[in-house]
């Protein structure tokens, strides 16, 4: 895993535990759309790089599983 790819999964990583920290808080608020639209933007991010290195989307959709697994597991 190169560098930008592993500084992509951590972006993705951290912004889906912000997210699963809001959700477990109670629920989403408007003031909440920032962490929101980061986890989508470094989503959206991670697809193009992995696209850019030739993998498929099953092993990027592979991929965020694993991720949004570990996160969901492990943010309290």
């Amino acid at each position: 895993m190169n560098d930008t790819t592993a500084h992509l999964l951590i972006e993705v990583r951290e912004s889906l535990a912000d997210v699963q920290r809001i959700i477990k808080s109670g629920g989403i608020k408007v003031e909440h759309q920032h962490a929101i639209d980061r986890a989508n933007n470094a989503i959206v991010s991670a697809r193009v790089h992995f696209e850019a290195l030739g993998m498929t989307h099953e092993v990027f959709m592979q991929t965020m599983r694993d991720v949004a697994d570990e996160v969901f597991r492990t943010v309290v």
